[in-house]
């Protein structure tokens, strides 16, 4: 037998390897892994953009510098950590792996690697790996240069890591910087708490230290769900136990919880104190931040998986699975540390613990619902109440004449439209308005209704020849079924967008009455044209962010 070695294209190894599957942001936590473990106590993140660049471009970074105060390095020990498949020994807890972080992180964000480090107060040189020279040489090696700032100066040891040659697209700092910032003290959470890291994003002057975040919020939660008694506000720990491995006695069993908490809703219930309602908020319950959050050695290294467990209905149940570096072969986590293989057996024994979790979640839903009395037959109920007393004004009417006699024709045309609208809605004007009584007692004429029969627009005015202005919101719109139908009627967000959509109702009235120099029938068109292309506008807004609303 005879071994025959093979060449190798070096650049399109490192794009292969910079290909693993990094998001932009995962690629930035990756390498602050390699900072936490070498216990740092101290890791910045700066961000550098092009000159005169905004944080809402697209395309700015030039580079991003990750700087912290571990152990640090000798020369050797950087040659090795920018060797591929470096030839490391990880301590049991290590957040690292298989010796391509760096390497992969680093390229998926930039075509330039540049480490320095110090050890003892010994510092090395500046080592690079650069893809435009590895791609001319096609070998895989580093460029030694000397170092013409040395950032850790105020430090005995440490390391630098500075990516550049930013690969594009990429996205916008201020994207970048938002999911960062909610992200990673969730991700460190345990660790932040446990060994004091500090932890900072910096742009220019300006810095934002990363506070641990508890995803469970177990310091808040009861230890015990009762829907007879349940408060609607208060998050409950229902699960917490271990779970051995088939047929691996020597592998630690694997430590889940399981976490319900109340709907999103009830951040707007009028019966709760406000700082009830700003910690309901703060849970940010949401479709994404539902499901199972599994940790490596106290990192997280998987967001809201529901493993086909947890339904999209269970947007209040959070699941927590605890893993460390003794479960990676039998659990495959990969070389991102971003995705593994529960075995069947687990995911068996997972899914038989979370059943009665999973009741109670919807059990914790229907006592938040019946909290709320979402949608029974109160919708715009309170909103109307405040309207029946404000005027319908025109700021302009004593500065612009009008002419009555068109004022007239043009309020008749409105009147026989709104109530040949309300016939082909199978409605009744008559039926909306109450009519006087003895005492000459008003009941509340419904300036602000729902309709389940317009198409392609949010909201359509109409006018009544006693009552005036009125508006019918569509509840076929994505924006009233994904946030508007949320909220209770009594709901301070709510009456203010049922105002708002009421204010534009009669705007339109009074401007299509009295704006007489444009002819009538071009008002309506405008009208349409604003209500289709607004309509559709808010629908892709609510598309694209719908997680925000829920």
């Amino acid at each position: 037998m005879s071994f025959e070695p093979r060449q190798f294209n070096a650049d399109r190894i490192c794009e292969a390897i910079s290909k693993i599957g990094y998001k932009f942001h995962a690629a930035i936590e990756d390498i602050v892994d390699n900072s936490v473990a070498a216990q740092a106590k101290n890791i910045q993140i700066v961000f550098e953009l092009k000159e005169n660049a905004t944080w809402s471009e697209k395309n700015k970074v030039v580079s991003i510098t990750i700087i912290d105060d571990g152990i640090g390095m000798n020369e050797t020990g950087v040659n090795t950590a920018l060797d591929l498949g470096s030839d490391v020994s990880y301590n049991s807890g290590s957040l690292s792996k298989y010796g391509l972080g760096l390497k992969s992180a680093g390229f998926s964000l930039g075509r330039k690697i540049a480490v320095y480090s110090k050890k003892d107060n010994i510092i090395t040189p500046l080592k690079i790996l650069d893809r435009d020279v590895i791609k001319e040489r096609n070998l895989y090696g580093v460029v030694n240069q000397d170092l013409e700032e040395d950032l850790l100066i105020n430090n005995k040891s440490g390391t630098v890591v500075k990516i550049s040659k930013i690969n594009e697209p990429h996205d916008s700092l201020n994207k970048t910087l938002k999911i960062l910032n909610s992200r990673m003290g969730i991700l460190y959470n345990q660790l932040i708490v446990s060994t004091g890291i500090n932890i900072q994003i910096i742009v220019g002057e300006k810095s934002h230290r990363v506070e641990a975040k508890d995803i469970l919020f177990l310091d808040n939660a009861i230890s015990s769900f009762d829907a007879d008694t349940y408060d609607g506000k208060t998050p409950c720990l229902v699960l917490d136990q271990d779970i051995e491995l088939e047929d691996c006695p020597d592998i630690p069993s694997v430590n889940v919880k399981a976490v319900i908490f109340p709907m999103a809703t009830m951040k707007g219930y009028p019966g709760f104190e406000e700082a009830e309602k700003q910690k309901i908020a703060g849970f940010d319950i949401s479709r994404a931040n539902s499901g199972f959050f599994i940790f490596r050695n106290d990192r997280l290294i998987k967001w809201g998986d529901n493993l086909e467990i947890i339904t999209r209905d269970s947007i209040n149940l959070r699941g927590y699975i605890s893993i460390n570096t003794a479960h990676d072969d039998i659990l495959h986590v990969d070389v991102s540390k971003q995705n593994l293989v529960l075995s069947e057996q687990f995911l068996d024994a997972l899914e038989l613990a979370f059943r009665r979790p999973i009741k109670q979640a919807e059990e914790a839903r229907k006592v938040c619902a019946n909290l709320l009395k979402l949608n029974d037959n109160h919708e715009a109920e309170k909103t109307n109440e405040t309207l029946q007393l404000i005027a319908e004004e025109d700021p302009d009417e004593l500065l612009v004449p009008v002419d009555r006699e068109e004022t007239t024709k043009r309020r008749k045309a409105k009147v026989e439209r709104s109530e040949k609208d309300a016939e082909d809605d199978a409605e009744s004007v008559e039926a909306r308005v109450n009519a006087l009584d003895t005492n000459l007692q008003v009941d509340t004429f419904e300036k602000v209704r729902y309709s389940d029969k317009l198409r392609h627009v949010l909201y359509k005015s109409g006018f009544d020849s006693v009552h005036g202005a009125y508006v019918k919101i569509n509840k076929n719109h994505a924006f009233y079924d994904v946030y508007l139908s949320s909220l209770p009627p009594a709901d301070k967000s709510r009456i203010a967008i049922e105002a708002l959509f009421w204010a534009m109702s009669t705007a339109e009235a009074i401007t299509e009455e009295k704006l007489q120099t444009v002819e009538q029938k071009h008002i309506l068109q405008v009208f349409e044209k604003f209500q289709r292309v607004a309509s559709y506008n808010l629908d892709s807004w609510v598309a694209a962010f719908q997680e925000l609303l829920e």
